[in-house]
């Protein structure tokens, strides 16, 4: 939660990029209401195990926040993007441009 002013100003920044997000909830039913009160409108995946689910544990999830880089072709540039994530994005978008 603590970085969602940053996605917002990321995903603002045009249709070439997309936020995902991945929520620990362990109790799904209350999602939406959270998602619509803190005005998350990207896709969010919750499948209620927190930690234990699937995705998260296919994924090497043991923190968060995280913040990948994917590109256009699917490709993942960086696994931990948080320390230089505009210079990546940017990085990323130039290699996979239309």
């Amino acid at each position: 939660m603590a970085e969602l002013d940053w996605v917002r100003r990321l995903g603002a920044q045009g249709a070439d990029i997309q936020a995902l997000g991945i929520c620990l909830d362990n109790v799904p039913e209350t999602v939406p209401a959270m998602l619509a009160e803190h005005g998350i409108t990207w896709p969010v995946y919750c499948d209620g195990l927190g930690w234990q689910g699937p995705l998260v544990r296919g994924l090497g999830i043991n923190a968060l926040p995280v913040l990948w880089i994917v590109n256009r072709e699917g490709i993942l540039v960086s696994l931990d993007a948080r320390q230089d994530a505009n210079a990546l994005i940017d990085k990323a978008l130039r290699q996979s441009a239309p």
